[in-house]
């Protein structure tokens, strides 16, 4: 019976849910203005943390650019911390990213959305990758 309500409630044939308090008070909810509402949460959620993402590295690509005006050269440790800023930029990206999974709303837009986890979730351990190259050289030239 449950999975019947369920799958009454997905296809829009339930507008209405009724919620009976402990006290024995019924409380009704719009179900459509409740996904409404959720749906902007988690978009202006997903939206600010690309944003955070987007802040971060244009932070360290600002500090990058400017020790390398200063000094005319770009040292290991400056190119090791720009890729962990990247790095760090990449995670909130993602979130992002998996935040937006919650309300697509079809197949194309799944098929886009893993298309580009994917893509960053690469290119972060590409990152990792050359983080921990630049690392192990570093050591080895000690």
């Amino acid at each position: 019976m449950l999975s019947a309500v369920v799958a009454d409630a997905l296809s829009g044939k339930i507008t209405t849910a009724v919620i009976t308090t402990a006290g024995g008070e019924d409380i009704f909810v719009d179900l459509h203005a409740l996904e409404s509402l959720l749906t902007t949460i988690l978009t202006l959620a997903s939206h600010f943390l690309e944003v955070l993402g987007a802040i971060i590295i244009l932070y360290a690509a600002v500090k990058t650019f400017l020790y390398f005006l200063n000094t005319g050269h770009c040292s290991r440790p400056v190119r090791l911390g720009l890729a962990r800023y990247l790095v760090f930029a990449l995670e909130f990206k993602l979130a992002g990213e998996i935040l937006h999974t919650v309300i697509v709303r079809s197949i194309s837009e799944v098929l886009i959305l893993a298309a580009v986890v994917a893509l960053r979730f690469v290119l972060n351990l590409i990152l990792h990758w050359e983080i921990h190259q630049e690392l192990s050289d570093e050591a080895n030239e000690r």
